[in-house]
């Protein structure tokens, strides 16, 4: 794994890990429990104060990965029906009809990992897709529970600034949602785009890599996104 991987890796998890981090700290003080209260960091002394901070991003890294498996589980395969990789595979399909593109959906991975060998900038291109759609992932979660919790203190208050702030919130829901599935669209698409070059169903790709092809020039489609930014 690169350097660059592992930050993708962290920032996506990190950051949607401070949001789980609040929300559950405000739902633990809605129901009358215990909670850390931020005003008391200014209290203690500054190491003191540095070792919780540090505490707080490992907490926060590890939480977010906890809860990433409930929101692809529990969240995500209730609002998405079809996988990712299917409806990708399908729309490669119809782009190049005149192509008989016999991939499965299941085959991602492993062309993942030939890909991994034949075109490293590619790749890097990839894993950034895939970072950045758990991390929005992530964070639409956090904001849907947010939304569970702003409708909760609407009801028990009466404020009208929670139902605008539900209402924030689940708006952010469905942009964060919305971009989370389109840079996991991207990442399955250009796989599978990207293979085409070596074969055009698994196996033929498996022996094309072991004659050991030079790749050509040609851009697949994350590096024209890529460049185009």
């Amino acid at each position: 794994m690169s350097f660059s991987l592992g930050l993708y890796d962290l920032f996506s998890y990190l950051i949607p890990g401070m949001l789980y981090i609040y929300v559950v700290n405000e739902y633990i003080k809605l129901f009358g429990f215990s909670h850390l209260d931020p005003s008391q960091l200014s209290k203690v002394d500054q190491s003191t104060s540095a070792l919780v901070v540090v505490a707080i991003l490992f907490a926060a890294f590890v939480i977010g990965h906890i809860f990433d498996y409930l929101a692809s589980t529990l969240l995500y395969k209730l609002i998405y029906r079809r996988s990712i990789p299917e409806v990708a595979l399908g729309e490669l399909k119809r782009k190049y009809d005149t192509i008989d593109i016999a991939f499965k959906p299941d085959d991602w991975d492993i062309l993942m990992i030939i890909l991994r060998s034949r075109n490293i900038e590619l790749t890097k291109i990839l894993d950034k897709f895939q970072a950045d759609s758990i991390m929005l992932r992530n964070l639409a979660f956090g904001f849907f529970l947010a939304m569970i919790l702003s409708f909760t203190m609407f009801f028990q208050t009466l404020n009208t600034q929670e139902i605008l702030l539900a209402l924030a919130m689940l708006i952010a829901w469905g942009f964060a949602s919305y971009r989370s599935k389109q840079f996991r669209l991207w990442f399955y698409t250009d796989i599978f785009q990207a293979s085409l070059e070596y074969g055009s169903t698994l196996k033929k790709v498996m022996e094309n890599n072991s004659k050991e092809k030079e790749p050509s020039s040609n851009l697949s489609g994350s590096q024209k996104r890529s460049k185009g930014k």
